[in-house]
């Protein structure tokens, strides 16, 4: 069966392999609406020679290459763009780590100076200061400036040494602030708390201040005297006012004072206690005197023990200025170097963090470079292999190319002459073949020499001779020629196989340098991206550490300060306390002093007192017994006189006179027991005089005379007897 061209070149096709161009050309074939780049992809992908494929598309050589070249530039600028859209996205990824770092550094600063700033102010705002604001302020009342005092734990001496003023007068101010405080919360805790809290009673102390110095008028005075049970007596001795000028404050406070008939004003009962102005009560002899010697020697000795008392307290807190001045000196010196340090340190630790930073940064910038340099290295050496690789397998594949030229012409011949390609073709091949000809000539001529020796060369025998020679030869130089033919052609097979064998392993080859130079150029990228990274993470640790360490050192330095001030607190709290103790040793053995002296006082005058009522006793109980005798005498003689109607009578008023001799025997006692009493409780703001408990017994005593004769005399005259012998007023 005869067979076309097309069926040779397919047979010979599968027993070679397709060739890259093959491939893209039968590509090109099956996509004929793919856009020029496609087709210059494919062409680059698989290596096929852009003058192969434009010589079997039919496109001349130069449009081809044109269009593949304008691909390959297109690529070229693509990749120069994606580098550099890479290097600027590594540059903005530097940037923005180098942003990171320093919005780190920069939270590290802030949050430095608001530790500084929290540590300045815990330093600096102590109970002191906040109590100094609060005066400031203006408007404040002395009671207002101590309950601030006291809510902040700012002490006496504190205060005073703050504001400069002298001990005693803050001590007088403050005591009075802290009295009228005390004043205004019983005042609010109402009479059951006060009881509780003063269960011997409201102490004198207060009882002045608020009588004194809280500026209320005496109804509103006299009825908290009731509320909170505080008496006349109370007052007089805690302000040292006269009994009787209170005793009718209070009455005029109350409304409890009425008006005699002579236009005198006089109190009710309860103003019984007001005798500082009876007479004698101002004597200088007797018990009066003694007593007023006494309160003399008393208030001097008192005094002396209250100078000595100030001086102690002036030269204690003259001393405890002086340390607490050196205290805060040394305190103030302490934080000035720990604060200068703490800048110093801040202010290199930020120096040194910008120099790393800035050696980083140009550590990084460099390698971008050598980078970027690298990326055009590894382009320039792919591109160069390439094009080595496909210049040495062009030149090796031309060195195949006479055998295959010598094998497609063999195999043209060979199917003309087998034909393959019809009567004509064979007819052509088979004249025209050099060798047909060559042998044809010499196998006439052979004929015709040998015909010639015979002499015979017109005869039939010659032609029929020439005849048969050319077909015998015809057929064996066919048969040989064709074979010939088939060995060329095996040969220009070989040799286009091995073509086809060396373009494979150049597409090979090119495909393994484009693989590499792209594994390169990604592991060139990773590591400037794992440096840039790195270097990111530097500065951020840098940032970091920076603002850790400034914290760090801020931190401790107001841990420092804050030891200073609390060490100082401290010492303070010692000095105010040791001060304090000292102060109240002082005033404890003043006070123990002062009621030594007070006792011993009180002894003495109690003593005199006893003796003076037991001495008034005395006298009561001789003048009643010489009263009674006279009495009992004289109703003898008149019982004698009258007879029988006035011994009845007598008899009755002996019993009278008798029971009335009773009552002022007991009133008499009675006296001397108040006497004694009072002699044992002696006040001297409510002493009796002695002449005043002598009327009183005197009249007793007149009492009882008066009766003793109203029992002796008849009727009427008994009675004025009795008027006659009045008791006076």
């Amino acid at each position: 069966m005869a067979r076309t061209i097309e069926d040779m070149e397919g047979m010979l096709a599968g027993v070679r392999g397709p060739t890259a161009e093959d491939l893209a050309v039968n590509f090109i074939r099956n996509n004929p609406n793919a856009p020029t780049e496609k087709m210059a992809e494919v062409i680059q992908r698989f290596g096929a020679d852009i003058n192969l494929v434009a010589d079997q598309m039919g496109v001349p050589r130069a449009e081809a290459n044109a269009a593949y070249n304008s691909y390959l530039d297109t690529q070229a600028n693509a990749a120069a763009a994606a580098a550099e859209a890479q290097r600027k996205a590594d540059e903005a990824a530097a940037a923005q780590a180098a942003a990171q770092a320093a919005a780190a550094e920069q939270a590290a600063q802030q949050a430095a100076s608001q530790a500084a700033a929290n540590a300045a102010q815990t330093v600096e705002k102590t109970g002191l200061e906040k109590v100094q604001d609060f005066i400031s302020e203006g408007g404040k009342t002395d009671r207002q400036i101590y309950r601030e005092m006291v809510a902040n734990g700012v002490g006496l001496e504190e205060m005073a040494g703050a504001v400069g003023m002298p001990i005693d007068d803050a001590t007088v101010r403050y005591t009075r602030a802290q009295e009228l405080v005390e004043i205004d919360d019983l005042a609010a805790q109402g009479p059951e708390a006060v009881r509780k809290q003063f269960p011997n009673g409201v102490p004198a102390n207060l009882i002045r201040r608020y009588v004194n110095e809280t500026g209320g008028d005496w109804a509103s005075i006299s009825a908290n005297m009731d509320k909170f049970g505080v008496t006349v007596d109370d007052v007089a001795s805690a302000t040292g006012r006269p009994v009787a000028e209170i005793q009718g404050l209070y009455a005029q406070g109350r409304g409890d004072t009425v008006t005699t008939g002579a236009g005198q004003t006089a109190v009710t009962p309860a103003s019984a206690s007001a005798v500082a102005q009876r007479p004698g009560s101002v004597g200088q002899t007797g018990l009066a005197g003694a007593e007023r010697a006494s309160g003399a020697g008393l208030a001097a000795a008192n005094q002396a023990i209250a100078n000595a008392l100030a001086t102690s307290r002036g030269d204690i807190l003259g001393l405890t200025g002086l340390a607490r001045g050196e205290l805060d000196v040394g305190a103030g010196q302490a934080a000035e170097a720990i604060t200068g340090g703490t800048q110093a340190g801040l202010s290199a630790l930020y120096q040194g963090l910008g120099g790393a930073r800035t050696d980083l940064q140009a550590a990084q910038e460099a390698a971008a470079q050598q980078y970027r340099a690298g990326l055009g290295d590894i382009t320039a050496a792919r591109d160069l292999a390439a094009q080595q690789v496909a210049d040495a397998f062009g030149q090796a594949g031309a060195r195949f190319d006479p055998y295959s030229q010598a094998g497609q012409a063999a195999l043209q011949q060979q199917l003309a002459l087998s034909g393959a390609l019809g009567q004509e073709a064979f007819q052509q091949a088979y004249q025209e073949s050099p060798q047909m000809q060559f042998l044809r000539e010499q196998g006439e001529r052979a004929a015709l020499r040998t015909a010639a020796a015979r002499g015979g060369l017109g005869g039939g025998r010659v032609m029929q001779e020439l005849s048969r020679f050319n077909t015998g030869l015809a057929s064996q130089d066919l048969q040989q020629q064709i074979g010939n033919l088939a060995a060329l052609g095996g040969q220009g097979l070989q040799a286009t196989g091995q073509q086809a064998q060396l373009g494979a392993q150049a597409g090979q080859l090119q495909a393994g340098l484009q693989t590499d130079a792209a594994r390169q150029l990604a592991a060139q990228r990773g590591q400037l991206a794992a440096s840039q990274l790195g270097t990111g993470g530097q500065l951020a640790g840098l940032g970091t550490m920076a603002g850790q360490q400034g914290l760090s050192t801020l931190t401790g330095a107001g841990s420092q300060l804050a030891d200073i001030a609390s060490g100082r607190a401290l010492a303070q709290s010692q000095l105010a306390s040791g001060a304090g103790r000292q102060l109240a040793d002082i005033g404890m053995t003043g006070g123990l002093a002062l009621g030594a002296n007070l006792y011993g006082t009180g002894q003495d005058i109690s003593a005199q007192r006893f003796q003076a009522g037991r001495d008034i006793a005395s006298n009561i109980q001789a003048q009643i017994a010489a009263l009674s005798a006279l009495q009992s005498g004289q109703g003898a003689d008149i019982a004698n006189l009258l007879g029988g109607q006035a011994s009845t009578l007598a008899g009755i008023q002996g019993a009278q006179g008798s029971n009335i001799s009773n009552l002022v025997g007991g009133t008499a006692g009675n006296l001397a027991n108040i006497a004694t009493n009072q002699a044992a409780t002696y006040n001297p703001a409510s002493l009796g005089g002695v002449q005043s408990t002598q009327g009183i017994l005197g009249s007793a005593g007149q009492a009882g005379a008066a009766g003793a004769l109203a029992g002796a005399l008849p009727g009427s005259a008994g009675i004025n007897a009795v008027k006659a012998i009045s008791i006076p007023t």
